[in-house]
């Protein structure tokens, strides 16, 4: 169920209405999915200022459940007016290591905040509960220094400033009782600990286990025998919830303490053992003295509670909680972020400690149940029957024990009926609708149906949850069989389902601000961007890889010759998916990080979109024929517009700019100057964009905040998303096969330098395209999205962001079009088209790539082929010859030994002479042009020797190469052929190569960089 800010709440004979505040913190929100299990419709008031949203998302679906964030300090929301019970448990723990801020908080609630609510109480006739604690009777005398008021350093200000505070809201409900005879009663609490745990206050175990958890010393302050009192969770909830609803109660004051008080230095030792020694203790001296705890333990008698777990026990849930390993003492990941609450009621389970419902408050508590345990349990043993008086009994003769016989063999099938076969079926049925749910929300995540998606991962979560808790109560029954290695697996198996379930929810979650930001990227969007909205995105995604992280962790520790041949298959199919799922995650985490600013949040943004045209193909992708300027200000659209690039040259000419132009250039387009249609020269975008960006500014002074370069490709991709779009002033419908044709009659035919048609054309086709998107459901979103990604992955877009935080992500993903820095072998092939034409577009190219060793000292030599067909029938505008300035980007001092070229029909000529060789962005360059005519074909052949550093000598060796694709380029025929050196073995190669005698050979189509190593000895 969703927020509710207008949602009237008054009593209804319907349910109870228990209205929580602070219902969002820790113990609130046990307490929370603890009523709703009894049934009752729960109200909560938080503003968030320790609690987490999270924490609710298990039951904001409930109908019985409403939200209203406020603070209570504020007044009580006028939608609130009346409730059969009011629990006060905002500011219910003291935030010694949390801020200011909070420490205020805590003081104006408990004064207030109690008032307020003592108000509500009041005027609906309710009970009313104080939750306080049992340091009630701490506190230093104020000193005369109004700066250290409660104390000496800021711990003791903080603690027992909290102390002060809780007396006071003690005595304002001890007031309303006396004055207005108000049903009243307080619970004092000890610390209070179990899953959701916050760090940050000042539970001394929280610190301890916080340690622990990040793999660091157990400190110890002092002598460490100072002492406190410690509550399981579940004991709290319990005894909040009989306090409430027991007829007795009213004006008396409980002390939920426990059991008997531990010192420090206990509880430390106690946690050293639970880590099977994988942790030490260290003593350090005590920053203040801290003074005995004076506890005034007030009866519990009337409430029949007690606490039920022992702390052991209690600490034990928690660290598993946390994803603790007992087993090898160890986490998985080794490094702990405390994780988001998973939605759904995973903590709170309907057993006694909730004692009588509302409705019934006189109604007996159901038995106690055993809590269940995720280890090896083991068969129930009988009770022991009590011991009763002997008697002497005469002998009697034996006869046959039929009925006996027949009893204990019901009683044998009964007891397996229970404990193994019930057991059995349940984790099979949980665990096949865990699978179910789960595949539903993978689905729902490809759709971008978000809410589903989230809905299909928590029940996922439950599912496979129960599934382990039934595994575990079959623990007995695989130590008898001696299986309890496959014991072991089946539950690691278990664990990896709940963590993917996880990571689906939490990605889910975070994605959901994105999708709105989409939404207010629209012009005529009245929303803006929520920074908070995205740092909670953030978080969620961190929350998915680290849930992927675990379940990596898992399933390297299965060991999976103990599981089904269909397990096996699965299992390796999720193994190879989730690297790629965290890479991903990984990314768009980033991406989220950084999207206020670059969406202009706190100041306008602005982009230059260059189009680049790959049927004129060029460096970076093609021939730049129009651009854009995008600017955006607070996350949305403010302005488009598209040009001419003539125009903006034109200015440059204006203003007699002269910067020489690429002799290359100089020689084939005759242009002396550069200008900004040719500055994507450098094979290296960001290069190429730094000049282009100067260029910009020398034109018109504009500055830009980026450079994004888009070809063709992309526009034909998203056309087969949206699917075809009509363009209402040509009278066209324009679709992904007729993209070309449509667009080089309307923009390049005829057309004249510094006309509008261009302009006209693409301005009128960019806009309906981008309304197009806009008006998207959310299914076709995701086809969008993916087809954004490609085309990155691809180098059909590339990106230049300088001074962005993203900028290093950028370049990882090879998304920038820098020309790559590795070391290893290295091949880049680029085509720059110098002949004025289309003619790409009538190309076909490919090229092999073959390494040998000719030398005894391992150096490698490479035969480079490329070869090149043109399909062109005549020499017609706008195909004609294919005029091209071929560089070959290869490791640096490296040794060109020849250079050839052979025509179709034709000899090999020799060109060595003709090659230019020269350095381009750290490494060797070997160039050359030639014109090819159409129906012809040519070869052009490169041979030339590696540099010493890249060799396969004697021992093992690894090979790499590294195929950097030319943007604009789509899927160019390669081809890997390795000759085995004398006296070597290969022993892997990757990707996998198919051998033929001593030759391994590798092809596919370059639609993205490769990366290809072979393993030799």
């Amino acid at each position: 169920m969703k927020e509710k800010q207008q949602t009237i709440i008054k009593k209804s004979a319907l349910a109870p209405t228990v209205i929580v505040s602070g219902g969002g913190g820790f113990i609130g929100s046990h307490l929370v999915e603890a009523l709703l299990i009894k049934d009752a419709r729960v109200v909560v008031l938080d503003n968030f200022s320790t609690g987490k949203r999270s924490y609710l998302s298990g039951v904001m679906e409930n109908p019985k459940f409403t939200l209203i964030e406020c603070d209570i300090n504020d007044g009580i929301p006028k939608g609130v007016e009346s409730a059969d019970y009011v629990i006060h448990l905002a500011a219910s723990e003291s935030y010694i290591y949390g801020d200011e801020n909070i420490t205020l908080d805590s003081l104006l609630t408990n004064a207030i905040g109690t008032k307020n609510l003592l108000d509500l109480s009041k005027k609906s006739s309710s009970k009313f509960l104080l939750a306080s604690t049992i340091d009630i009777y701490q506190g230093l005398i104020s000193s005369l220094d109004i700066a250290h008021y409660f104390g000496q350093t800021e711990t003791e200000e903080k603690r027992f400033s909290y102390s002060e505070a809780k007396r006071f809201a003690e005595a304002l409900v001890w007031e309303y009782y006396k004055k207005f005879n108000l049903n009243s009663r307080i619970v004092r609490l000890p610390e209070v600990y179990g899953p959701r745990m916050d760090f940050s206050s000042g539970s001394e175990l929280g610190r301890l286990v916080n340690l622990l958890l990040n793999r660091e010393n157990l400190v110890v302050y002092g002598d460490g025998l100072e002492k406190n009192y410690y509550l399981y969770i579940t004991d709290t909830v319990s005894g909040i919830i009989k306090a409430l609803f027991n007829e007795d109660s009213e004006g008396k004051i409980y002390t939920l303490s426990g059991s008997d008080s531990v010192t420090t230095i206990e509880l430390t030792y106690l946690l050293k053992n639970l880590s099977q020694g994988h942790t030490e203790v260290v003593f350090k001296n005590a920053s203040d003295k801290n003074k005995p705890k004076e506890v005034k333990i007030s009866p519990t008698d009337n409430l029949n509670w007690v606490s039920k777990v022992s702390l052991k026990e209690g600490v034990t849930k928690t660290l598993r909680w946390y994803g603790y390993d007992f087993e090898g003492g160890s986490f998985k990941p080794p490094k702990f972020v405390a994780k988001e609450e998973r939605e759904g009621i995973t903590t709170i389970k309907p057993e006694t400690f909730l004692g009588a419902a509302p409705e019934a408050p006189k109604a007996p508590a159901p038995p106690p149940q055993t809590p269940v345990k995720p280890s090896v349990t083991f068969a129930p043993k009988a009770e022991v029957e009590s011991e009763k008086p002997k008697r002497t009994f005469d002998k009697i003769k034996s006869k046959p024990l039929t009925i006996p016989l027949i009893g204990a063999a019901f009683s044998i099938f009964l007891a397996l009926l229970l404990f193994a076969v019930i057991p059995i079926l349940k984790t099979l049925y949980f665990a096949n609708k865990g699978y179910s749910h789960l595949n539903a929300a993978t689905e729902n995540l490809e759709k971008l149906s978000l809410s589903e998606a989230q809905q299909n991962g928590s029940k996922a979560l439950a599912s496979f949850t129960s599934a382990h808790n039934s595994l575990n109560n079959l623990g007995w029954l695989f130590i008898l069989l001696k299986e309890d290695a496959r014991f072991r697996n089946y539950s690691k198996l278990l664990k990896i389902a709940e963590y993917s379930s996880s990571a689906a929810t939490n990605t889910s979650i975070g994605a959901k601000p994105l999708t709105e930001i989409w939404d207010n990227l629209k012009p005529n969007s009245k929303s803006g961007v929520s920074e908070a909205a995205i740092r909670k995105s953030v978080v969620s995604f961190k929350s998915a890889r680290e849930d992927l992280e675990r379940a990596e962790g898992e399933i390297k520790e299965l060991n999976v010759k103990t599981l089904p041949k269909k397990y096996v298959s699965k299992i390796n199919e999720v193994s190879e998916k989730i690297p790629h799922a965290k890479e991903a995650l990984s990314t768009v985490e980033a991406v989220a990080y950084t999207l206020p600013k670059l969406l202009g949040v706190n100041g306008s943004k602005k982009y230059l979109i260059l189009f680049e045209n790959p049927n004129e193909l060029r460096a970076t992708g093609g021939f730049i024929g129009s651009y854009a300027v995008v600017e955006i200000e607070n996350g949305k659209i403010k302005e488009i517009t598209i040009d001419d690039i003539y125009n903006i040259d034109g200015l440059l000419d204006l203003n007699n700019f002269k910067t020489p132009s690429y002799d290359p250039i100089k020689k084939y387009a005759k242009q002396d100057y550069l200008r900004i249609r040719d500055a994507n020269w450098n094979p290296s975008f960001p290069e190429s964009a730094n000049t282009i960006l100067k260029l910009f500014e020398a034109a018109n002074g504009v500055k830009f905040n980026g450079v994004v370069a888009i070809d063709t490709y992309l526009t034909e991709g998203l056309l087969k998303a949206t699917g075809p779009i009509f363009l209402t002033a040509y009278n066209e419908e324009i679709k992904a096969e007729n993209l070309y044709e449509k667009a080089q009659y309307y923009s390049e035919a005829s057309y004249i330098e510094g006309s509008q048609q261009k302009k006209a054309f693409l301005t009128v086709l960019g806009s309906k395209l981008l309304e197009t998107i806009f008006s998207l459901p959310d299914e076709k979103i995701s086809e969008v999205a993916k087809e954004i990604f490609s085309n990155l992955d691809q180098k059909h877009i590339l990106v230049f962001l300088p001074n962005s935080e993203l900028s290093p992500i950028i370049a990882e993903k090879g998304w920038d079009g820098t020309v790559s820095a590795t070391k290893t072998d290295y091949i880049f092939i680029v085509d720059s088209n110098v002949g004025a034409n289309k003619a790409n577009y009538l190309i076909e190219e490919s090229a092999k790539y073959e390494i040998k060793n000719t030398y005894r000292d391992g150096s490698l030599e490479v035969n480079l082929t490329i070869s090149y067909k043109h399909l062109g029938k005549d020499l017609t505008w706008p195909g004609g010859p294919y005029t091209d300035y071929l560089r070959v980007l290869v490791p640096k001092e490296s040794f060109l030994h020849k250079a050839s070229r052979t025509d179709t029909g034709r000899s090999e000529t020799d060109i060595t002479k003709a090659v230019v060789t020269s350095e381009e962005s750290g490494k060797r360059t070997f160039e050359v042009p030639f014109i090819l005519n159409p129906r012809e074909g040519t070869e052009i052949n490169f041979n030339y020797t590696l540099p010493s550093s890249i060799s396969v000598g004697k021992g093992e060796k690894v090979y790499s190469l590294y195929w950097q694709k030319q943007p604009g380029t789509k899927g160019m025929p390669i081809s890997i052929i390795f000759n085995t050196p004398f006296g070597k073995e290969v022993v892997e190669t990757n990707p996998p190569f198919t051998k033929e005698r001593d030759t391994y050979k590798f092809s596919t189509s370059l639609a993205k960089d490769l990366k290809a190593t072979i393993r030799t000895k």
